[in-house]
């Protein structure tokens, strides 16, 4: 605890978190106990008592139970969740799109071949308002429900609005005559919604259904883990019923992020040969979903699908290419380190924070920050310092494999 004492306190709440996962402790028990913990402890450090150490290891842990519970099992009164199930039913909603649209490719059934694989668009919204006859379109026929959506496509159906809460992935669908157009286009969704765009959709919506199998896949429950948590899945069939009514309503780090990106992508199409196009995208800027199915699929038989994953190795070769770089022009070394910490930090928004960028892109942060304050720098408490704010992040993904994998 005394030479590193990160890695024990990163422990403790990682341990933390395990146990709210597993039990699901009530809150109701875990406030009121760190209320008395906290007491304890400033007790214990007033009066130079021993105990303190182990006391301050027993709040973390518990603060890792809460911060677990806090994330990912409290709901507000009005999130999406409260007013739909299971049962997918048509609904309006508006909101605010909170992820670039991506434009890919949806596998078809098992043994499928590719002229059974779908064009689609997917993208976060963040739900403002639902149109307030959810709960009773529920219990309607099927052959209803077709009329309702066909009253409220054409404006008919006089509606009224409910505000909510929560983050629902919308997957877009093309129409057969939108397909037909997408062979001499290469976006379908993307280059008519942007991050930030207040968006009216007409649709179905549903939450996922839990696993009902052991080691079953659980779709709900990796949604929920994401972050930001996802509360709904919402389907549309064609950008006909996507309306942008206004734009810009996004935080500007991020708005300024997917440009820089869009940038960067238009750069890759104007100096990379056409085939090549998906390929680099996905090497360079993580966008795997641009390759194309059967190049994807001999990646996968060959067991070097990685090589498209982007890692901690894109990390590091960009490093050693910025460091010997700088080197060249004679900068301070306080200066290196400051662009370089600078540097990988926008590489890793820009290819979408991911836990293994994030995590070396924090250990990066670590190292070079030791010659910012003249500190000598250790590996183990700079994987603590990684892991504990990536779970600070979102808690979920210590259950992540690949998360628990590289750890």
């Amino acid at each position: 605890m005394t030479h590193r004492p990160l890695v024990v306190i990163t422990i403790s709440f990682a341990i933390g978190i395990s146990t709210n996962c597993l039990v699901d402790v009530p809150s109701f028990l875990v406030f009121p106990a760190i209320l008395l913990t906290i007491i304890v402890y400033t007790f214990l450090f007033i009066f130079h008592f021993r105990g303190g150490v182990l006391t301050l290891l027993i709040l973390i842990f518990l603060t890792g139970i809460s911060y677990h519970h806090l994330r990912f099992s409290s709901n507000a009164g009005n999130n999406i969740s409260n007013f739909v199930n299971t049962e997918t039913f048509s609904v309006r909603l508006r909101g605010i799109v909170v992820s670039q649209p991506i434009d890919k490719f949806v596998q078809g059934p098992p043994l499928s071949s590719l002229k059974h694989h779908k064009n689609m668009a997917t993208f976060l919204l963040r739900a403002e308002a639902i149109e307030s006859t959810l709960q009773t379109e529920t219990s309607r026929h099927a052959s209803t429900r077709k009329r309702y959506l066909e009253d409220i496509m054409s404006k008919t159906t006089s509606l009224e609005w409910r505000n909510v809460t929560g983050v629902i992935k919308v997957n877009v669908y093309p129409t057969k005559r939108e397909e037909s157009t997408l062979a001499s286009k290469r976006h379908y969704l993307s280059n008519k919604l942007n991050y930030g765009d207040k968006v009216e959709l007409i649709g179905n919506i549903s939450i996922p259904s839990t696993s009902r199998n052991p080691c079953q896949f659980d779709y709900k429950n990796y949604l929920k883990r994401q972050k930001p948590r996802i509360e709904a899945v919402a389907g549309v069939v064609s950008a006909n019923n996507i309306k942008v009514l206004s734009e810009g309503h996004g935080n500007y780090f991020f708005k300024f992020i997917y440009d820089l990106k869009k940038e960067l992508n238009a750069v890759i199409e104007r100096h990379v040969k056409k085939g090549s196009i998906p390929l680099v995208n996905s090497i360079l800027l993580g966008d795997r979903e641009k390759v194309p199915v059967n190049l994807l699929d001999g990646f996968m038989e060959t067991g070097t699908i990685h090589f498209l994953a982007i890692s901690g190795l894109n990390v590091g070769i960009l490093v050693v290419s910025l460091h010997y770089l700088l080197s060249l022009s004679r900068l301070n070394t306080r200066f290196l380190a400051i662009i370089i910490i600078l540097i990988v930090f926008l590489y890793a928004s820009i290819t979408g924070m991911e836990p293994p960028i994030i995590r070396a892109g924090i250990m990066v942060a670590v190292y070079y920050g030791t010659f910012i304050i003249n500190r000598r720098w250790d590996l183990p408490n700079s994987i603590a310092v990684a892991v504990f704010i990536i779970l600070l992040i979102n808690p979920s993904d210590l259950f992540n494999v690949g998360f628990q994998l590289s750890v």
